[in-house]
């Protein structure tokens, strides 16, 4: 129910909805990258949960929002969960989060994203 609500959530709550829930999948669910994937693209595997694929589906909504609060925790918890193949639509609302940060928080941005940039 959470993966649904978080859609109307206030930019604060949303950020700490993800980061709760991007808790709960690292712990209790496997890798992406280590199931196998269904031909069909848009369909999640068959092994993917159905509150998993939920979340996705709610994270790459929150990508498109207003605050860069919650652009930024979307895109680090679908970089985290979400199967390398893709992660290419994280790159441009990150890159719009940087773009409009101020530049005292520009680098601290890049050094927030140093660890997922590495570890892919």
């Amino acid at each position: 129910r959470l993966c649904q609500d978080i859609l109307v959530m206030d930019a604060w709550a949303q950020q700490s909805c993800i980061d709760v829930l991007l808790r709960y999948c690292r712990l209790f669910f496997a890798c992406p990258d280590r199931r196998p994937r269904d031909s069909e693209g848009d369909a999640p595997p068959a092994g993917v949960p159905e509150d998993l694929a939920s979340f996705l589906k709610s994270l790459k909504l929150l990508l498109t929002s207003s605050s860069k609060g919650v652009t930024v925790a979307a895109v680090v918890a679908l970089c985290y969960l979400a199967p390398s193949e893709e992660l290419k639509g994280v790159i441009t609302p990150w890159l719009r989060c940087l773009r409009q940060a101020p530049v005292e928080s520009a680098q601290s941005l890049l050094v927030a994203f140093m660890p997922i940039v590495e570890a892919r």
